[in-house]
């Protein structure tokens, strides 16, 4: 009798070691492809950022082709004035754009506070204490449908 508890215990001892040593190679594997996908993603980057640096001086070009178009009908100076206002406003219309979809983002507070409801009421469910599965999502649903009908919008862009 002693000896199969003897045996079971060191059987058990030895399923948890093996899952100790399964985890531990789970995540060396992990870390590698991670550090692979790092390096990858640096060289990706460089990419871009090259192309922006490409994209700036092209840029300028432009700026200066269309101040020379422009020269052929004004003075000089008035073009590149032209061309700089006509910049100007493409750069006033993009941060009324950037303005109005940063207020419709939800903040990472509201974000947490929201996936922490779900959360508590999914595990008050599954310990059957909750009124069940996405109670908070259903209320946010109806909500959002409410304030869509009255003519609201939604405060993330995707939803």
């Amino acid at each position: 009798m002693k000896r199969l508890l003897t045996e079971r215990v060191d059987r058990f001892g030895a399923l948890g070691q093996a899952a100790v040593d399964l985890v531990r190679a789970e995540a060396e594997a992990l870390r590698g492809e991670l550090g692979g996908n790092a390096r990858r993603l640096a060289v990706t980057l460089l990419f871009f950022v090259a192309a922006l640096f490409v994209a700036f001086w092209a840029l300028a070009a432009l700026v200066f082709a269309l101040i020379e178009v422009g020269a052929q009908w004004l003075p000089r100076w008035a073009a590149a004035l032209a061309v700089v206002a006509a910049l100007a406003l493409v750069a006033a219309i993009l941060v009324l754009v950037g303005r109005w979809r940063l207020s419709r983002l939800e903040s990472p507070a509201a974000t947490v506070r929201r996936r922490a409801e779900d959360y508590r009421e999914w595990w008050e469910h599954r310990l059957g204490r909750g009124p069940g599965v996405g109670a908070a999502a259903r209320r946010r649903r109806d909500e959002s449908a409410a304030g869509a009908s009255s003519g609201g919008s939604s405060p993330r862009p995707d939803a």
